[in-house]
This record gives structure tokens, sequence and C-alpha cells, in this order.
């Protein structure tokens, strides 16, 4: 996320999703507004410490899975794609 906030010539996010819980918006230190999904509870943290606990048809909540989960299938093509590049 900070390579991504030193680009000058893309403008600033409005929010930023973190994939995990209120552990991992711990070591949030920037003024954008960040919030993170926690996969088990898929319950939304807050920088605040507020806890939102949306039910599973809320169509935000639904919107916040895509996300994550598309995050989650590029991470894991990338992986793949440089392990291959690695093992030959």
């Amino acid at each position: 996320i900070s390579r991504r906030l030193k680009r000058g010539d893309w403008p600033l996010p409005n929010l930023i999703v973190l994939d995990g819980g209120q552990s991992q918006l711990s070591i949030v230190n920037w003024s954008i507004p960040t919030i993170a999904l926690a996969k088990k509870e898929e319950v939304i943290h807050t920088l605040t410490g507020r806890q939102i606990k949306l039910s599973q048809d809320h169509p935000g909540l639904q919107l916040l899975q895509r996300l994550r989960d598309e995050a989650h299938r590029f991470s894991r093509r990338l992986h793949h794609k440089h392990r291959r590049f690695i093992m030959g």
C-alpha cells in the first residue's frame, strides 16, 4: 500500500479495504479512510475500533466480499506465475 500511495501521478483512494481484522488495521498510519474485512465472521473493522456486522444478503457486504475474493485470486495467480518463473 505504501508503494501505491507514493505514486504522485495517481489520485489518492477514497477508501482502502484490507483483508483481515483489527490486527491488520493496527499498523495503518495514513489519513485515508480504511476498513478491514475479517473473513470468518465477515465483520467490517474500522480505524476507530468499531465493528460492523451486515447481513449476508446486504449488497455492501457482498461487494466487499467480491473485492476480497478478487484480490485473493489476483495474488494467487501472481504467486503461481512467480513460482513458475523461479522453478523454471
